[in-house]
C-alpha cells in the first residue's frame, strides 16, 4: 500500500502484491454478535449453457451504483457489497434454467420437501449459476473435483458463484492481529464462526479436510514470516473467542471448519489485472468460502481460469477440455507459475504438494535441487513502486532498466529478507552471497511502469514495444489467455491511435505552412526504431498506425471474449475506467471506442490463431526469470530500458 497521495503516485502502484505494513495501525480486537446463517433453501441455476442466463446487466447497474461518488469505499463491508450486489436471472434470456439446491450439486444427501426441487424464500437470489456439463466427483487422490462430461472450447463460462460468506481485506487490516501472514483466513474464519449454523456444517460436510482426523495439528505455515507475538496472541485470541460461541459442535468439529476455510478460500478481485485497479477497485477486494468453487483442484498448468465483479466470481475455460477430463484452476498468481517449482511450493502453502505434469517435470530436472541455493531475490514491492512513483518518467525509465538489465550494484540493491533464504553455515541473520534473481512476476510489474512512464512521455511506438513485452511474458509463461493479454491490447491500441493523432496533427500543420511545398510521408511503423527493438511484426504488415489500431483492437476484443466468456458488451463496462485513466490524449480514447464499436468479435479464437494475430518475434519473449548466475547466451536483450531523452520537448 503506497503512502504517496494518489495524485503523485499515478497508477504504477498497481501491481504491487500484496504486502503486510510495518506498522499497521492497530485498534482492539471487538467481539462480533453472532449472525446464524440458514442455507436449507440454498439453490442455484443450472443450464447448458449460462452466459445468456445471467442477468450481467443488472448485475452492472448495481455495481455502478455501488460505486457511485468519490466516498463510496468509506465505511464499506462486505455485508454492504453482498446486500448491494444484483445476482439473478435474465428476464431476456430464452433459455429457461433450472433450479436446483446447493445440497444437490454437492452431492449431499439431506432431507428435501416434496419432489426434492429447492423452495427459495421470497427475494432469494441464487448462490450460482453452474453448466451442465461439469460434475463435481472423486479426484484420484485429491478428494472431489470438477470434471468435463463433454467436450469443452476455450471461453466456456462454467460457473458464476456468490461465497457463501466472505470478508474484505479492509475490514480487517486494522485489527491488532492484521499484520499476521494468516490474518485473511483467520479473519474468513471468524466470519465462519459467527454465521455457523448446522446447515452451514452440513454443507460443509464433503470439503476437504472431510476427514476430522486428516485436520492438520498445528495450522501455522512453517516458511511463514515471524510475526510479533503480541499480534500471534491477539490473533488468537479473537480466533478463540469467535469459536467459543458456537455451542454443540465437538472441539474437532471446530478444528476442521477451520482448515476448511483456510485450505479452500479463495481470493475476490475487481478488475485486477487492469492497470486502474489500484486506485479504483481495491476496497473490494477480499477473500470469501466458495461451496462449488471450492471443488476445483489446484495445478500449476490450470485449465480454468477467474474474475471477480465485487465478490462474484466467475470461471472460464482457458483451452480446449476433452470430455471426462478434470478441470483445474491455479491457487496462486498466473506471475508466479513461471517462478521455479521450489518458490511454487512455498507459495502454494497448502497441505498437498502439486503433482501436476508441469511439477513432476521440473521435480525431475538435474538443476531443480541447485537453482535456488543462496539465491537473492529482487522484490518489487510496494515500498519500491512508491519510490518509483516520484520520480520523473525520464528517471523511472532508467531505474526500471537498471534493474532489467541486471546492472544493480551489490551496494545499491534492496535485499528484503523475506524473500530469501539463509546458506547453510551462514551467519544467522546475515543474507545470501549468491545470484541476484528477479522473478518474472517483479520483472512484469518493471515493464509497466516502464509502459506507463513512455506513455506520460508521449513515446507511444516505444511504450507499444513495451506493452508486446507484456503480452509476450503472459503469452509464454502463464496459462493461455491470461488476462494481461487484453490489458495489453488495449493500452497498445490507445498509443496506436494516439500516433495516428500525431501523425495527423503534424501533417496538418506542415500544410499550414506552406500548402506549396510536400511534407515528408510519415514513416510506415515498421521503421520505428525503439529501445526496444524493431516495431513489432504485427504492425509492420500495415502502413499505417490506424491499421495498427485495428489489429490491437481485435485482439483486445477477442481476448476478452475468451477470458470473460461473456460478448463484447461486458467488455465495454468492464474496461472504461481503464480507459479513462489511459495517459494518451481525450481524441484518442474518443478513438478507441469508436473503433471498438466497429470491430467485430463475437466468434471465440483458437489460442493458435490469437497468437499469430499478435506474431511475437522471439526476441520480444522475456526470460521466466533471470539470474545473474544465467548464462550470457540466455540473456534477454529485449529488456533493455528506453534510453532516457535528452531534449522532451522533441516528444
Amino acid at each position: 500500500w503506497c503512502s504517496i497521495p494518489t495524485s503523485s503516485c499515478s497508477r504504477i502502484c498497481i501491481m504491487a502484491p500484496k504486502r503486510r505494513l510495518a506498522n499497521p495501525p492497530k485498534k482492539k480486537s471487538k467481539k462480533a454478535k453472532r449472525s446464524p446463517l440458514e442455507l436449507a433453501s440454498a439453490y442455484g441455476c443450472q443450464c447448458e449453457t449460462i452466459q445468456q442466463v445471467v442477468d450481467w446487466k443488472s448485475l452492472q447497474q448495481s455495481f455502478d451504483a455501488l460505486t457511485e461518488g468519490q466516498l463510496w469505499a468509506m465505511g464499506l463491508t462486505y455485508r454492504k457489497v453482498e446486500q448491494s450486489l444484483s445476482f439473478k436471472v435474465s428476464i431476456t434470456t430464452s433459455t429457461e434454467p433450472t433450479k436446483v439446491s446447493m445440497a444437490s450439486v454437492l452431492g449431499l444427501a439431506l432431507p428435501a420437501a416434496g419432489d426434492g426441487a429447492p423452495t427459495p424464500q421470497p427475494n432469494q437470489q441464487p448462490h450460482f449459476f453452474v453448466t451442465s456439463r461439469i460434475k463435481l466427483k472423486e479426484s484420484d487422490g485429491k478428494g472431489r473435483g470438477f470434471f468435463a462430461e463433454e467436450a469443452l472450447e476455450a471461453g466456456e463460462l462454467l460457473l458464476v458463484e456468490r461465497p457463501l460468506l466472505g470478508v474484505l481485506d479492509r475490514e480487517w487490516r486494522d485489527e491488532a492481529w492484521g499484520g499476521c501472514d494468516s490474518a485473511d483466513t483467520t479473519a474468513l474464519g471468524i466470519q465462519l464462526a459467527n454465521a455457523y449454523s448446522p446447515s452451514v456444517g452440513e454443507m460443509l460436510a464433503k470439503h476437504h479436510p472431510a476427514d476430522q482426523g486428516s485436520v492438520p495439528i498445528d495450522s501455522s505455515d512453517e516458511d511463514a514470516e515471524v510475526d510479533e507475538e503480541d499480534e500471534e496472541e491477539s490473533l488468537k485470541l479473537a480466533n478463540d473467542l469467535a469459536w467459543a460461541m458456537v455451542d454443540n459442535v465437538p472441539i474437532m468439529e471446530k478444528l476442521r471448519l477451520q482448515a476448511v476455510v483456510k485450505l479452500n478460500s479463495l481470493g475476490f478481485y475487481t478488475n485486477s489485472e487492469q492497470l486502474c485497479h489500484g486506485n479504483n477497485f481495491t476496497p473490494l477486494t477480499g477473500s470469501g468460502l466458495f461451496a462449488l468453487a471450492s471443488g476445483f483442484n489446484h495445478s500449476c498448468d490450470p485449465s480454468v481460469a477467474r474474475f471477480s465483479i465485487g465478490h462474484i466470481t466467475a470461471f472460464v475455460t482457458n483451452r480446449p477440455i476433452a470430455a471426462g477430463e478434470e478441470l483445474f484452476i491455479s491457487y496462486i498468481e498466473a506471475e508466479l507459475l513461471s517462478a521455479p517449482v521450489t518458490l511454487r511450493t512455498q507459495s502454494l502453502n497448502r497441505d498437498f504438494t502439486c503433482s501436476c505434469t508441469k511439477c513432476k517435470e521440473e521435480r525431475g530436472s538435474a538443476e531443480t535441487g541447485t537453482q535456488q541455493e543462496g539465491h537473492r531475490y529482487l522484490n518489487v514491492d510496494a515500498r519500491v513502486q512508491a519510490e518509483l512513483a516520484v520520480l520523473a518518467p525520464e528517471d523511472r525509465l532508467v531505474s526500471t532498466g537498471r534493474v532489467l538489465q541486471r546492472t544493480v550494484d551489490d551496494d545499491e540493491e534492496e535485499y528484503d529478507e523475506e524473500e530469501g533464504e539463509e546458506e547453510e553455515g551462514a551467519e544467522p541473520g546475515s543474507k545470501p552471497s549468491g545470484p541476484i534473481v528477479l522473478l518474472g512476476k517483479d520483472a512484469q510489474e518493471l515493464r509497466v511502469v516502464q509502459a506507463l512512464a513512455l506513455m506520460q512521455l508521449s513515446r507511444f511506438s516505444e511504450a507499444i514495444g513495451a506493452w508486446r513485452q507484456i503480452a509476450a511474458f503472459a503469452a509464454t509463461h502463464c496459462p493461455p489467455f491470461d488476462e494481461a493479454l487484453p490489458v495489453c491490447a488495449v493500452q497498445a491500441t490507445l498509443c496506436a491511435l494516439s500516433m495516428k493523432l500525431g501523425l495527423e496533427a503534424a501533417s496538418t500543420a506542415g500544410a499550414n505552412e506552406s500548402s506549396s511545398s510536400s511534407t515528408a510521408p510519415a514513416p510506415e511503423m515498421g521503421e520505428y526504431e525503439t529501445s526496444f527493438g524493431k516495431v513489432p511484426a504485427v504492425m509492420k504488415a500495415k502502413s499505417a498506425p490506424a491499421a495498427a489500431a485495428e489489429e490491437y483492437a481485435n485482439l483486445a476484443l477477442s481476448g476478452h471474449r475468451v477470458t470473460s466468456g461473456c460478448p463484447g458488451d461486458l467488455f465495454r463496462w468492464r474496461f472504461r475506467q481503464e480507459v479513462e485513466s489511459a495517459e494518451v490524449p481525450t481524441a484518442a480514447k474518443e478513438a478507441f471506442w469508436s473503433l471498438i464499436a466497429a470491430t467485430s468479435q463475437e466468434a471465440k479464437l483458437a489460442w493458435v490463431d490469437y497468437l499469430s494475430i499478435w506474431n511475437f518475434d522471439k526476441n520480444e519473449v522475456p526470460e521466466a526469470f533471470t539470474g545473474s548466475s544465467r548464462s550470457a547466451d540466455c540473456k534477454d536483450d529485449s529488456a533493455s530500458p528506453p534510453a532516457p531523452v535528452a531534449d522532451s520537448s522533441s516528444t
